[in-house]
């Protein structure tokens, strides 16, 4: 599976539960289908934990050999940009009533927070 530029079983399963009907019981019985494929530029290798900022609809990927974080919009479908700065990049929290995202870094033992605005 090429997961270098796209994350398009990510999105596919965010955008579904973004929906609110993944626990419905009509969902449960239609099997999982693509939806939309979002490529990812400039990310190398595999892909690691995640987040998602449902009110805001945005994704927050881990691209653990590139050291970074990666921001995408759900809404537009499409990349936003890269948090760069990682050792090994694995941890991503998105706390919406604190309006912060919480990345952690294995390597260097870090926890780095960045306030949710845009």
């Amino acid at each position: 599976m090429n997961r270098t530029h796209t994350i398009w079983l990510i999105a596919a399963g965010v955008l579904i539960a973004c929906s609110g009907n993944v626990f419905s019981q009509e969902s449960s019985k239609q099997p999982l289908r693509l939806v939309q494929t979002i490529p990812l530029p400039n990310v190398k290798g595999r892909l690691d934990h995640m987040d998602v900022d449902v009110k805001g609809k945005r994704l927050f990927v881990a691209g653990l050999e590139n050291g970074t974080f990666e921001v995408v919009d759900l809404q537009a479908g499409k990349w936003i940009r890269s948090i760069p700065g990682f050792k090994k990049p694995q941890g991503a929290l998105f706390v919406p009533e604190l309006n912060k995202l919480f990345l952690a870094s294995g390597d260097d033992g870090m926890l780095r927070v960045f306030r949710g605005t845009r």
